[in-house]
């Protein structure tokens, strides 16, 4: 299926009028943020319905309004997301899609993939391999601090791959790793026990994120999935599980000028038509959907310039059919 984020430009109206410029433009950033990883970009025109749709996949194209003026700072999104999760703590706790939505506004992978799919540095300043590639040294971004005020060293990188290693939910996904030791303040050594060219690629996933040595630390770790702490553009102000969670600027987030948003809020309303009609209704700005009725539907009103659609089209949704071996199968059910 196609995961799409959309957001209305009507307020909420029957009458679909435009929303204040800053508005528009935080939700355009909020998009740019959240969907770096997985977009593959190009511009082509659409003079039928004034729109500037941008190309993305094959021969398809994203509905995009062209701002009207330069973003102003500020305000709060509410986006409809279509799970709750069961916690922040990338060590511990089973993100799908909407765990990583929220995930990624408190936490910065060391990598991300840009827009031909290859691993890049992002919390990371570089990589550097070895000849062989058993050996990998992380270089981190200088005076970059966590949101408890904890700066961003060596040590705390150590914290939170060793963390990963130990995990039973996350370790096999470092599981070439045989050592993890701080070079010096700014500089982490990765050794493996074969030749690893992907690790960049790896730690752009769940264990890429780094976390504030409170959240591995055993005397607090404990609090750590109700209370995630990272070097993200927002900082967690309010969870209430199955209710919203709620994100305050960071205002010593190390990109400059960003986040646009002074909050965002995302709120888990797992009912599909409910979540299309809080958005409908204007009590959500952005919403998710993998709903192909809903795409459907959104597409042609995104196309008249009544909403903006973004669609991912990368990696599709995943199932999975889990057999019983311990028991035969019941005589009117075969397994042919």
């Amino acid at each position: 299926m196609i995961r799409t984020n959309t957001f209305d430009r009507s307020g909420g109206l029957a009458t679909l009028r435009r929303r204040p410029m800053f508005v528009m433009a935080a939700l355009v950033a909020m998009v740019l943020a959240f969907s770096a990883a997985c977009s593959n970009a190009g511009e082509s025109a659409d003079p039928a319905n004034g729109t500037e749709p941008t190309e993305q996949g094959v021969g398809e194209t994203d509905f995009t309004i062209a701002p009207e003026g330069d973003p102003t700072p500020g305000g709060r999104v509410v986006y409809g997301i279509e799970a709750e999760t069961d916690g922040f703590d990338p060590t511990a706790n089973r993100w799908a899609i909407s765990g990583h939505m929220v995930a990624q506004a408190v936490f910065d992978p060391l990598a991300s993939l840009d827009a031909d799919g290859v691993a890049q540095p992002y919390l990371a300043e570089a990589f550097e391999p070895n000849d062989d590639f058993t050996e990998w040294t992380i270089r981190l971004r200088p005076d970059v601090v966590f949101h408890d005020g904890e700066p961003l060293t060596s040590a705390a990188v150590v914290a939170t791959l060793q963390a990963h290693r130990e995990s039973f939910l996350t370790g096999s996904a470092l599981a070439p790793v045989t050592d993890v030791s701080a070079v010096d303040e700014l500089n982490v050594l990765v050794t493996s026990s074969q030749p690893w060219v992907a690790l960049p690629a790896a730690l752009t996933s769940q264990v890429g994120y780094v976390v504030s040595p409170t959240m591995v630390d055993p005397a607090t770790a404990e609090a750590a999935s109700r209370n995630p702490v990272g070097t993200g553009p927002f900082a967690q102000a309010e969870w209430i599980p199955n209710q919203r969670w709620v994100g305050e600027k960071n205002e010593n987030y190390w990109r400059d000028g960003l986040p646009y948003l002074d909050a965002i809020e995302f709120r888990p309303i797992p009912q599909v038509r409910s979540r299309v009609n809080a958005f409908s209704t204007g009590e959500l700005q952005m919403m998710h959907t993998s709903s192909s009725v809903v795409i459907a539907e959104l597409r042609p009103e995104a196309a008249a310039g009544e909403l903006q659609l973004v669609e991912d089209r990368g990696e599709g949704e995943e199932s999975f059919i889990l057999l019983n071996l311990e028991n035969e199968p019941l005589d009117d059910i075969r397994v042919r």
